[in-house]
């Protein structure tokens, strides 16, 4: 899927669309020269003059400044979970209890764990409750369980979650100022049913949450200093929640396997 065109491209469609309209008005003469023409465009376009971003795919200033893909696009290489649950479709990892109804939230949890860092990931919930959990524990005995700190993101009228700081099996939305500072801050910047950009910037003690580049919730806790990034699904009636884009910049050289 396209996510973005540079400058380069759009002024080939800008004057594929502009030649286009204005050749009925030529001459046959001017008529071939401008298909040459914009035969010669779109061969630059062919050969990479043109560049497109595609999604899962790290940018020439993302690669310098040190950040690394979590979701390589095509499968869950890194990740573990109920494979029942958990697939990829088209460049997205997939969630969804639809006909296989859980009895306690679980998660796609990524093989290392990470200590400071700034995250990034696009999200899309068709309906129900799910989060990244970051700075999180994988519990001991399977079953895919992970405690500690989540970027939230639920629809559920007024008492909604995107935008909020959590921590599952812990203190819950305990963490900020109220139950719902984050999802104030978040409410007018929603896309419903659509992508949604959610940043977690950990440091020291300090995290902080942004729902597409609105800051939501920003908090020191000395609970956790390292811990794994997961995908939530969460019990109740069949929902889906979608993910991509996922990447990490490092801010510590501390990233090892989960549970070392």
């Amino acid at each position: 899927m396209i996510r973005s065109i540079t400058l380069s491209a759009r002024i080939v469609v800008l004057l594929t669309v502009t030649s286009i309209t204005a050749m009925p008005l030529m001459s046959d003469t001017a008529r071939i020269a401008r298909v040459f023409a914009l035969a010669s465009l779109l061969m630059l376009c062919g050969v990479g003059y043109c560049r497109v971003q595609g999604d899962n795919t790290l940018t020439a200033q993302e690669g310098s400044e040190g950040y690394q893909l979590l979701f390589n696009g095509k499968d869950l290489e890194g990740w573990s979970g109920d494979p029942s649950l958990w697939r990829v479709e088209n460049g997205v990892i997939v969630g969804s209890t639809d006909g296989h109804a859980i009895n306690a939230n679980t998660f796609l949890v990524y093989d290392r764990e990470f200590q400071d860092f700034h995250l990034t990931a696009d999200v899309r919930l068709r309906n129900g409750n799910s989060g990244i959990q970051f700075r999180s524990q994988l519990r001991d005995g399977g079953g895919w369980v992970v405690t500690g700190y989540q970027a939230d993101f639920s629809d559920a009228g007024e008492r909604s979650a995107w935008g909020n700081l959590y921590e599952e099996q812990g203190r819950g939305r305990g963490l900020m100022a109220n139950p719902n500072e984050g999802w104030l801050a978040a409410k007018q910047h929603v896309n419903s049913r659509g992508w949604n950009r959610i940043e977690v910037h950990c440091e020291g003690s300090r995290m902080d949450i942004w729902l597409n580049g609105v800051k939501t919730v920003s908090v020191s806790d000395d609970k956790a200093r390292r811990g794994v990034i997961a995908l939530q699904l969460h019990t109740g009636d069949p929902m889906r929640a979608e993910f991509r884009n996922l990447k990490i910049k490092p801010l510590t050289a501390v990233a090892v396997g989960a549970g070392q």
